[in-house]
């Protein structure tokens, strides 16, 4: 069973985490200032990254923005949220992934 996200603002920070009733425990994934909470940050696709995408797609059979999705929130620790039954059958190989 995959855990629920969830978050709580505490003062001037929001605190995102997930329950997972099936160990019961709880993790927090994520402490920042509201206003950076949900902002989009972009990351710069370079040689490394590229090359890393293209092993996960070659290893994966997955399609090209799928594995740079997944080569990104492998790089930092995340999970990959999707509905796509490709990428939640392929990429937990590599990353957890979730749906929304």
């Amino acid at each position: 069973m995959i855990p629920e996200a969830y978050r709580v603002r505490v003062g001037d920070y929001r605190i995102l985490y997930e329950i997972d009733d099936a160990v019961q425990s709880v993790t927090v994934i994520a402490v920042r200032h509201r206003r950076e909470a949900y902002r989009q940050r972009f990351v710069h696709l370079d040689d490394v990254l590229a090359q890393e995408a293209a092993r996960l797609a070659a290893d994966l059979r997955l399609r090209g923005a799928d594995a740079v999705y997944v080569s990104v929130a492998a790089l930092h620790g995340l999970p990959v949220f999707t509905w796509d039954m490709e990428m939640i059958r392929r990429a937990p190989l590599s990353v957890r992934v979730q749906t929304p």
